[in-house]
């Protein structure tokens, strides 16, 4: 359960109050780390990182239900929540979500030291929650990723071959939805971080590595066999296939929303409209009947 209190003028310092006195330590800015959800952090020392997110995110308390049945597990990579003074695992003050987690060591650094083993590395981690979090399993319905893809696009080649996928029903257990490169965090070969689960929700666990894969070898075939090999090894999934379509109509989503606020002027962080940049290239390399169902000037 969480903690609301009444909106006041609130700085990180004053929601950190809510937190054990031996918690406080000086606080480093980390801005929004590069994302699009609107959350900033800050560093407390060597040991924590503070999380103001907007309220209306994903259910936070069953995130950090989930976040700590990996940690119970031994999965380590996993950040430890701290709970306030109160005994809640978040509190929302000034209209923001406030989190206190544990700082995992690495560094997201996949693009510029890319490697089998790293690759495997982060695939059987993301196999490693799913496999915990199956403890959670829906029965079988339609997948929410394929329904937010066909929902979004308007047509088109991909929307086409997605389609067929609509109808079919899945089991839904807990999902991490934005797993994604800069997330996942290595120390040589080994992943000791998968951090930010304000997205967690039930899905099918091929929207995961979708995302992931995505993310990180982008249209690379031999990548993409080897995440899949190294995932499977440790977990099976049905439909492995939609895996990769869910990865393209994705991309063609988040393409398309990004180049549309910066089209209207909206502010973009500079971590943001590198990934947008690193987005637009990638899609300009397909067809444009791969392109197509895209209502933006190209």
């Amino acid at each position: 359960m969480g903690q609301r209190l009444p909106n006041a003028e609130v700085d990180p310092l004053q929601a950190l109050g809510h937190w054990p006195s031996e918690l406080r330590d000086s606080l480093c800015p980390l801005g929004n780390a590069g994302g699009f959800s609107g959350a900033r952090l800050w560093r407390i020392g060597d040991s924590f990182v503070l999380r103001a997110s907007p309220p209306d995110q994903a259910d936070v308390s069953s995130a950090h239900l989930w976040m700590s049945e990996a940690r119970d597990a031994g999965l380590l990579f996993v950040p430890a929540i701290v709970p306030t003074l109160a005994g809640p695992t978040w509190l929302v003050l000034d209209g923001r979500l406030w989190e206190l987690q544990s700082w995992l060591p690495g560094v997201a650094d996949y693009h510029t030291a890319p490697s089998t083993a790293r690759l495997v590395a982060a695939c059987t981690a993301l196999a490693k929650l799913h496999f915990v979090w199956q403890r959670h399993l829906l029965s079988p319905r339609p997948a929410p990723a394929v329904q937010r893809r066909l929902t979004a696009l308007t047509g088109g080649v991909v929307h086409g071959r997605l389609q067929p996928y609509a109808a079919k029903r899945y089991v839904l257990q807990p999902c991490l939805v934005d797993v994604w490169h800069d997330h996942v965090l290595f120390s040589g070969n080994e992943v000791t971080g998968i951090v930010d689960y304000a997205a967690m929700q039930f899905d099918v666990p091929h929207a995961d590595l979708a995302r992931l894969l995505g993310s990180l070898v982008e249209d690379d075939d031999t990548g993409w066999a080897t995440g899949l090999e190294a995932y499977c090894r440790y977990l099976q999934i049905p439909d492995v296939n939609l895996v990769r379509l869910l990865d393209r109509a994705g991309t063609l989503v988040a393409w398309r929303r990004w180049e549309q606020r910066a089209i209207e002027g909206r502010v973009i962080s500079e971590g943001a409209r590198r990934r947008l940049e690193r987005l637009r290239r990638r899609v300009m390399q397909w067809t444009p009947e791969e392109r197509s169902g895209i209502t933006l000037s190209l």
